[in-house]
Order: C-alpha cells, then structure tokens, then sequence
C-alpha cells in the first residue's frame, strides 16, 4: 500500500524514523565544528610556534612577521586570518601557553585551557551564536559535569550607569595599538 506524503507523515514509524536521522544528522555536524575547531587551533599552535622558532633562530628581525602575513595573504585568496595582527597574536599564543608543562595545560577535543590541581571541578560553558535549542539538548545529552546554559541579549545602548565602568572603544583600540608597537 503506497501511502501519501500526510498519511505518510502520521506514521508512528515514519515520524521516529525522521527524528532519528534528524538528531544523527546534528550530531554529526555538531562533531565536525569541533573537529574543525581543533584542527583550526592545532594548526595556530604550530604557526605560532614556527614563527616563534624562526625569530630565535634568524636575525630578520620583527618585520619578517609584516612579510609573512603579505606572502600568506596572497597566496591564500579569500582566507582570513593572515593578517600581521593574527600573526602576532598566534605567535603570542604559543609563547604563552608553551610556557606550561604538560600536566597544567589540558587540550580537550574541543581544544587550547587551563587547570591548576587547586581548581575547583571544571563546569562547562556552551557558547552558540543563535539560540538553538537541539544543540544545546544534545550538547548537554549524557553530561555528567555541572553545566550552565543560560540566555542573553546584546544591546545597542549601553545602560548610563554602566558607562563609566567600562573602556570605550577608543581606549580598547588605544591599547591594542600600543601593544602592537611595544611588540616591534
């Protein structure tokens, strides 16, 4: 007996049969963001450790990082991330965390934190651009570690009487700034 797309569509077996691809299908791409998120910061980790390694081992001096980030950026059409900013941050990166012996830095399958044998037991945070509830379910699914899930909005305006307490942009930008030059 063929069935027609609404009969079809109130089968018990049908509907369970959908869900069931539905929530393989999100595992699925939820498993690849990670994936991709980890190889994104193992990658940055090893950039980061090459520029580091060549400017010890050659007199080229900073300048060489202005260079790369031109040769890259060329070479790379469409790619971002290359720029002599990123390039310096990702240098900073793994100066910074390779700084650490290995039992203080943990490297999930989601990648890059910290932990010291005096924290507290770690929770986790589950970031999403959009609010979208069967990620946050199935990120949650199975979890046995205190999680928080909460929500938030942005606002244009700033509240008045949060103004003062926080930098304006200027002075975020200021400060980046000076960072950079004191890194030349």
């Amino acid at each position: 007996m063929k069935f027609t797309e609404t009969q079809l569509r109130s089968t018990p077996e049908y509907t369970s049969w959908l869900q069931d691809i539905k929530e393989k299908i999100t595992r699925v791409q939820v498993r690849a963001a990670l994936a991709a998120s980890r190889e994104l910061i193992l990658f940055y980790w090893d950039l980061g450790e090459s520029i580091s390694r060549k400017l010890q081992e050659n007199s080229w001096g900073k300048k060489v990082i202005d260079q790369l980030s031109k040769d890259l950026t060329s070479e790379f059409c469409g790619v971002q991330g290359f720029s002599r900013r990123n390039l310096y941050y990702v240098k900073k990166f793994y100066e910074f965390f390779s700084g650490f012996s290995d039992t203080e830095v943990i490297v999930p399958r989601g990648g890059a934190q910290l932990k010291n044998e005096i924290d507290h037991p770690t929770i986790g945070i589950l970031l999403c651009r959009d609010r979208n509830r069967i990620e946050t379910e199935f990120a949650l699914r199975d979890i046995n570690k205190p999680m928080g899930v909460s929500e938030f909005s942005l606002t244009e305006n700033l509240p008045e009487n949060l103004k003062g307490s926080l930098p304006t942009i200027e002075e975020i930008e200021a400060d980046f700034e000076r960072l950079e030059k004191e890194s030349e």
